[in-house]
């Protein structure tokens, strides 16, 4: 058997077990993925909350090593999906025993109980028909539940008939001569069907079409000897189709009679042929061309109608379109409605119309873009509607895109969203690709372009490219009115560099006017058709056109046969200088009102070519009283909407904006606008409204628009409708836990209860403020917005989906007032509303957690807060930090493309350059949040990018490339030089000199270069080094010095003129060197390491300037000094923090930054040091205030309390706390306060603390190589260091009960044991040859068994006297720690990385199986001291507590809370009923194992980024990074470390179905 011939259908699936937890549904959502070799390489769709699925999915085979697992496709961001059973499939076995009808139930084992979980139902298919008829017959159904049968029927035929003749038709010989002249005879006949010209006006573009395209398969077939029988056999079919033909006195007559079916059948012919020239040659789709052609040419025959008989090849694809339909409408495309559009006159365009036609259809050396270009006027728009319906008619229109010059619908961002939307509705195999695009990724949709084209476009439509039948038109229409130059920049460069990438069959149609930006990106790349003056059209086209609409006025106005008279047409044609906008405004004109007498007002303009902006004016005038300033004001002001509006706007609409009546001026204005009652007003063409306000072509004109009057009159009516109609919750939404996307009926609700004057004034308001001079009418209606409605603005923004956009509205506002200059308060105001936005739109998308976590949570010092809490009492309130104020991040950039690795500040702080991963350099400019089009040069990462200090030139590392780009012209000054001699070496590290002369780059060769910034040349080097170079800058003064740091943790100093070395190795850091800076006066300079700390040395001559700097708690990948004295250093580390120093001293100079959710790579200060750039590998690039920084004395208690290890007191009244900075505390557990503290207790990390049986004593166990023992009273050492370890301790413990002993584990793999009142070694080291101990206990009333974990996988019961190892219990995962229970009969530890065991302390033996749960690896554990010794606490890496039954792994307890790795559990000794944790986030956290009181977040509350959920998983609310880390949680009775505590008060919240409640009155 072939198993490439075999398919395997999985039928269904009964049985399966189905256990939810607390965050699943009652039944699962079931599908079935198949594996290979431990990998997913298929899966089915999805049945929803079903325990009996059944799926009829085929699975195609390439080989016979699979498995089938059955997983509950979870939705729930806090869980994964759950496998609830594997089937190991056996091919050979299921072939053995396959029949036709044979069903095989496979048994499901594993998941999560291992055990058996049901049955799966499989059929194993090995003969070809049987699956084609299976096919068909599933084909068949589909098309019935969209109602297409009929034509199914007539493309598919019986499945019996398809598989009868499979055989019977492949044994057709191929008869090349035989195809030849077939089509020979099929185009000759379609010839004399073209050749009747006007007489069949509607068919002759497809007849026109068919001809082209069989007459260049003739061409084609005519040079092959060998050819298909198949298409033999269409091509006979097509001949006798055609046989009407012959009948040629009546042939005319006959088709004008049958129009229908003729244009059916040339419709038909187009359809039987593929793209580039060559026909499909599948079997099914000949035999459905075929049956169908047949069925035409009977109903051309006897006159039936023919609306069922087209077959598209796509017909079978239409019912997974539209379960596709829900994902692809988060695209949230633009609206292409285009029933207002006109095509050409039948007859008129022809030749150009034709000649695009065979662009798209036939064979093309140009490649996939054409471009349309002429000016204004000569009908392009015309042109793309009406080949969009030839293609549309032939179903080959995969997207038709116009731009309306409004920026609601004219969005340069939504252009690949809305390709995309209309891609997936045009097909469902790329409906289906688009979709699992949107579904890997969400964001998505709100990518930056470049990333969308990617995701959305280029990869779909490759992955179906096999699949597709062309061509496939994509028509984008007046793309000249799409946004501005700027706006559209990233679009045309994506259009110019990337849409030729696309598969061939898709056909691009572009039209646009030749504006400057659009000819140099399309000049000499695409196809061009150019409509110039003078040959944008001919003499017989307007003719034809102005006959039409004359006959039509003549008729309509009753002005008889003979109007207009033939000289009046040949008059007009000759006015019009060929062009179509001028004939159909001269039209409107005429027909509206007494036509004779404005055609003559039109004639009397004698000379040719009589312009446009004089028609304009001559329809004006002659349309409505221009004379009455009143209707002239009404008049300009309706125009005003229309010119200045940003979205389209309905009469009804403007009136409401106006406070007027606009029907009047709207009817007199009818020749240049497009309007009925109700609908949108839109210009006939946007040359009008260029006419309107160039003040060279309208000056003196009564219709003359001045833009600043204008924006002024709109900015007024805005603000007039947004303090009028705005208020609290306008769309009854019922429930606070609902996200917006999820209200039923909200876009219902949406164009009931908030107006479409609201609407649009909520979106643009802003638009119009920022284009007028500030004045006191519009400052005291901003006043009484800001002040009153401003969070009702915020809820409609966040209703209709816009909230984003709130940030750059309210700096726009913030602009305007600042220039009227003596509004302070209101600048004031504003000013917080800026950082309201900043802080709380992630939260805000929710539109009534504006009010419920947006509100309550601001700042006490925000303005906002105080202008508006006492209106919402019904919100949570909480203990405030005394600090309370907002936090120093100044601006976000959310969803950069890829992770960004490397960031660099202007110098005046306005823009950041910033390199990606995925090889691009692009540019953010802070204050409008825009980012450029990208510098891309490789597809390499971007190791390093830097401003030279004029900002003049951006240098960057790609691989072994370094690129120097011009910022103004966006080119490369220079060309890109390989920098490095082969094999070349990756550049980790570039930078200038600060007068831009130089270069400095480090490569991974060990090498150091400088270079000339102009040339290229080489000036310096090669300047080697043993290992990479991994960082490198030079010093701004003389004289000028090179640092570099390498991979070997060496630094050296370089003299930057001669390459001299001045000092190094400098040989201090136990890490790779990742990041060097000098200070601004070039005498000191930082460096960060792998090793977690920064250094300070001096600029000259190496020495140490500074002890290091401890605080972050994993690499540290790049240090800054601040621009200045010398006095600031800011560091970035993949903690995800950036923190500020003393430069020297190394104590903190500010609180750490928090924010960004993964490593932070990069780190940059704008050259006055207002500003601090950060950038990280969660995509995001934030820029902070540094001059705003918290204070430092406010936070050193915080920063000092990095928490490592914990120790409670035997009689629990105290707590033990030792840092990553080496720093004791003691805590009194009933206060919270510090007893002493905090104590330099080691030089680097304390690892472990433990008291002393009686706690007079406390061990520490720290990574400078000792143990120390010390006073609990007073914190005063008893013992000095015990040395003895050659590396890092990280356990320390005391005998019990006694306490005479501390036994000791190391990183160098030994164990030791101390007398605890000498401190003389009395017994080890005990060796763990080529592994790490990680912990160490002594066993509780038996002291003379200890039990050890490390890095090996072996947990070890020893001997402690002679240090035999008792028994050992190997693989398990490398555990971090080990607890024995109270009265040492069993102990705990990592069974697995994620998972936490028990064993036997005197056997060995498990007891029970290991408990999962955990999402990283287990830093903690701890045996409660009372109930039997049934329950365990582990913290994990994931920052969360858990509490465990070991006798019932589903009884068990999570905390949330903790904002970073929990690195310490410890139950309390008296009683157990207290659990204390400890994190690297600084806080140590007490939780109560007694359920809390009943409230709104229930006693075990859920915390993800900032958002809370109640157990009931119903989201409640959301806390901002800076209060997370000291939120109190409904089991937290105590919280040590941090000053800036949150105790929340839920006495007065409401929320869920009671929400509304929170507002007075309510």
């Amino acid at each position: 058997m072939s198993n490439i011939d075999s398919s395997l259908i999985v039928l269904s699936a009964s049985g399966i077990s189905w256990k939810p937890g607390p965050l699943h549904g009652k039944k699962p959502n079931l599908y079935v993925a198949l594996y290979r070799d431990g990998k997913e390489v298929q899966r089915t769709r999805t049945i929803e909350r079903n325990l009996d699925p059944k799926w009829e999915h085929i699975f195609h085979l390439s080989d016979s090593g699979i498995s089938l697992r059955v997983f509950h496709d979870s939705s729930n961001p806090l869980s994964s999906d759950k496998c609830l059973g594997i089937a190991t499939v056996d091919i050979p076995s299921l072939a053995a025993r396959a029949t036709p009808e044979n069903v095989e139930q496979i048994p499901l084992t594993g998941g999560a109980a291992d055990k058996n979980s049901g049955t799966i139902s499989v059929r194993l298919i090995q003969d070809t028909n049987q699956l084609a008829a299976l096919a068909i017959e599933k084909a068949k159904k589909d098309a019935q539940k969209v109602g297409l049968a009929g034509a199914a029927s007539a493309v598919l035929g019986a499945p019996e008939k398809i598989t009868g003749e499979v055989s019977a038709i492949s044994s057709i010989l191929p008869v090349a001569s035989d195809l030849v002249s077939t089509l020979e005879s099929v185009t000759s006949k379609l010839d004399i069907v073209i050749k009747l010209g006007d007489q069949l006006a509607t068919i002759h573009p497809y007849a026109n079409t068919a001809w082209k395209i069989l007459t260049s398969v003739y061409q084609v077939v005519k040079k092959q000897q060998e050819t298909d029988g198949k298409l033999v056999t269409l091509a006979k079919t097509m001949d006798e189709v055609y046989s009407f033909v012959k009948d040629l006195d009546f042939l005319p007559q006959k088709i004008k009679d049958l129009e229908q079916q003729a244009s059916a059948i040339v419709k038909q012919t187009v359809e039987s042929h593929a793209v580039e020239g060559i026909w499909d040659t599948k079997q099914q789709k000949i035999e459905g061309l075929c049956d169908t052609l047949l069925k035409l040419k009977e109903a051309f025959e006897s006159g039936l109608t023919v609306q069922s008989l087209f077959m598209s090849t796509k017909i079978m694809d239409k019912l997974d379109g539209l379960e596709q339909s829900d994902t692809l409408k988060r695209l949230n495309p633009s609206d292409m409605n285009a029933g207002l559009r006109t095509t050409c006159l039948p007859g008129t365009r022809q030749k150009l119309l034709d000649g695009i036609a065979d662009w798209i259809t036939l064979p093309s050396a140009t490649g996939n873009v054409l471009w349309l270009a002429g000016v204004a006027g000569c009908g392009k728009s015309t042109i793309s509607t009406t080949i969009s319906e030839r293609f549309r008619a032939l179903d080959r229109l995969g997207a038709f895109l116009f731009q309306r010059g409004d920026s609601a619908h004219s969005d340069p961002g939504a252009v690949i969203r809305t390709l995309a939307h209309s891609l997936g509705l045009f097909d469902a195999r790329v409906a289906t690709a688009i979709s699992a695009a949107i579904n890997r990724d969400a964001g998505i949709v709100n990518a930056p372009i470049r990333t969308q084209f990617t995701e959305l476009l280029l990869a779909p439509l490759q992955s179906v490219e096999q699949y597709m039948d062309g061509p496939i038109l994509i028509i984008l229409d007046a793309l000249d009115e799409c946004g501005d130059a700027d706006s559209r920049a990233a679009l045309l460069s994506l259009l110019a560099e990337e849409f030729p990438k696309l598969p061939r069959v898709f056909r691009f149609l572009i039209t646009s006017r030749r504006e400057s930006d659009l000819a140099g990106r399309f000049q000499s790349r695409f196809e061009e058709i150019s409509l110039d003056p003078g040959t944008i059209s001919d003499d017989t086209d307007i003719d034809v056109f102005f006959r039409h609409e004359m006959a039509q006025i003549g008729e309509q106005k009753n002005l008889g046969a003979a109007w207009p008279g033939e000289l009046n047409i040949q008059a007009l044609v000759q006015l019009s200088g060929n062009l179509f906008i001028w004939a159909s405004t001269a039209t409107r004109f005429i027909g509206r009102y007494r036509p004779q007498q404005r055609m003559n007002d039109l004639l009397s303009r004698k000379q040719a070519g009589f312009n446009l902006d004089e028609l304009y004016s001559v329809a004006l005038r002659g349309s409505a009283p221009w004379d009455d300033p009143s209707f002239a004001q009404d008049a300009r002001n309706v125009l005003a909407c229309l010119v200045f509006g940003k979205a389209p706007m309905t009469d009804v609409t403007i009136d409401k904006m106006l406070e007027q009546q606009s029907s009047e001026v709207l009817d007199n204005l009818g020749c240049v606008l497009q309007w009925k009652p109700g609908d949108v007003v839109r210009a006939l063409h946007t040359s009008f409204l260029d006419y309107l306000v160039d003040p060279k072509r309208a000056a003196g004109m009564p219709w003359a628009l001045d833009a600043a009057v204008a924006h002024h009159m709109l900015s007024a009516a805005c603000l007039r409708i947004l303090n009028s109609e705005l208020r609290f919750n306008i769309c009854k939404l019922e429930n606070s836990h609902v996200e917006n996307s999820e209200v039923d009926g909200l876009a219902e609700r949406i164009n009931t209860l908030i107006s479409p004057q609201l609407q649009y004034a909520a979106c643009f308001v802003f638009d119009h403020v920022r284009e007028i001079q500030s004045n006191s009418v519009v400052l005291g209606s901003l006043h009484d917005f800001f002040h009153r409605q401003f969070l009702y603005w915020l809820e409609v923004l966040s209703l209709l989906g816009h909230i984003q956009q709130a940030k750059a509205s309210l700096e726009v506002a913030l602009r305007c007032v600042k220039l009227h200059g003596n509004a302070v308060e209101l600048e004031a105001f504003v000013a917080d509303t800026v950082k309201f936005v900043t802080a709380f739109t992630p939260v805000m998308q929710l539109a009534p957690h504006i009010y419920l976590s947006a509100l309550p949570f601001a700042p006490a010092r925000s303005l906002v807060a105080q202008q508006y809490a006492k209106a919402y009492p019904g919100t949570l309130q909480f203990q405030r930090p005394t600090d309370d104020d907002w936090p120093s991040m100044k601006e976000l950039l959310q969803d950069a493309p890829t992770s960004i690795l490397s960031v660099h500040m202007s110098s005046d702080g306005s823009r950041v350059a910033y390199g990606c991963f995925d090889g691009a350099v692009r540019v953010w400019d802070v204050a409008t949040g825009l980012v450029a089009p990208p510098f891309r040069g490789y597809s390499s990462s971007v190791t390093s990018v830097s401003y030279s200090f004029d900002d003049q030139h951006i240098v960057s590392a790609i691989g072994s490339t370094i690129s120097v780009w011009d910022v103004a012209t966006r080119e490369r000054k220079q060309f890109t030089f390989n920098s490095h001699p082969p094999p070349w070496p990756l550049v980790w590290s570039v930078c200038f000199s600060h007068d831009a002369s130089k270069m400095v780059s480090a490569a991974g060769d060990g090498s150091v270069r400088i270079w000339d910034a102009a040339t290229t040349e080489l000036l310096v080097g090669p300047l080697m080094h043993p290992n990479a170079v991994h960082a490198v800058d030079i010093s701004s003064k003389a004289p000028y010095r090179v640092i570099s740091g390498c991979a070997d943790g060496s630094l050296h100093i370089w003299d930057a003129e001669t390459g001299t070395l001045l000092a190094g190795p400098i040989e201090e850091h136990i890490g790779p060197v990742t990041s060097v800076s000098f200070s601004s006066s070039g005498m000191l300079f930082a460096s960060g390491s792998w090793d977690r700390t920064v250094r300070v040395w001096d600029g000259h001559t190496g020495k140490p300037a500074a002890e290091p700097f401890y605080g972050h708690e994993d690499e540290v990948r790049c240090v800054r000094f601040a621009p200045g004295d010398d006095g600031c250093i800011a560091s970035s580390s993949s903690d995800g923090t950036v923190r500020l120093w003393n430069a020297r001293t190394g104590a903190p100079a500010a609180e750490p930054l928090l924010g960004h959710t993964k490593s932070v790579e990069s780190i940059s200060f704008s050259a006055d040091g207002r500003f601090l750039a950060s950038g990280s590998t969660d995509t995001t690039l934030r820029v902070w205030d540094f001059k705003n920084l918290t204070s430092v004395a406010a936070m050193v208690q915080d920063d000092q309390n990095q928490i490592a290890s914990i120790s409670w007191s035997p009689n629990g009244d105290w707590i033990v706390s030792g840092s990553r900075q080496g720093t004791l505390y003691l805590w009194d557990t009933r206060s919270g306060q510090h007893i002493w503290g905090p104590i330099q207790a080691h030089a680097e990390s304390i690892n472990h603390v433990c008291f002393s049986p009686n706690r007079a004593h406390i061990a520490t166990a720290s990574d400078d190589r000792t143990v120390c023992v010390w006073d609990a009273t007073d914190g005063k050492r008893l013992l000095g260091s015990l040395t003895g370890h050659q590396g890092e301790v990280n356990s320390v413990d005391y005998s019990r009960p006694e306490g005479t002993r501390i036994v000791s584990g190391s990183t160098d793999g030994t164990i030791r044991i101390w007398d605890a009142d000498t401190g003389a070694l009395v017994a080890g080291p005990y060796e763990i040859p080529d592994a790490e101990v990680r912990d160490v206990r002594f066993q509780p009333n038996n002291s003379d068994r200890m039990t050890s974990c490390s890095t090996d996988g072996i947990i070890r019961m020893w001997d402690s006297q002679n240090g035999t190892a008792l028994f050992e219990i190997p693989g398990n995962s490398a555990g971090f720690s080990i607890d024995f229970s109270s009265d040492g009969s069993y102990f705990t530890s990592n069974a697995e990385r994620e998972r936490v065991g028990v064993w036997d302390a005197t056997t060995g033996q498990p007891v029970g199986d290991s408990l999962p749960g955990h999402g990283e690896f287990v830093s903690s554990v701890s045996f409660s001291p009372t109930g039997e010794h049934s329950r365990i606490a582990s913290g994990s890496a994931d920052k969360t507590v858990r509490v465990w039954n070991i006798h019932d792994e589903l009884d068990r307890v999570e905390f949330f809370g903790h904002t970073s790795i929990v690195t310490a559990v410890q139950f309390c000794p008296t009683g157990g009923s207290r659990l204390a944790s400890a994190s690297v986030d600084g806080t140590i956290r007490i939780w109560e194992m007694t359920p809390a009181a009943e409230g709104p977040l229930g006693d075990m509350p859920l915390m993800w980024d900032g958002s809370v959920f109640g157990y009931d998983t119903k989201f409640k609310f959301w806390v901002p990074p800076w209060l997370a880390r000291g939120l109190y949680y409904p089991r937290n009775s105590l919280l040590l470390g941090l000053n800036r505590q949150t105790k929340l008060d839920l006495s007065r919240f409401v929320e869920g179905a009671n929400w509304e409640k929170c507002a007075v009155g309510a």
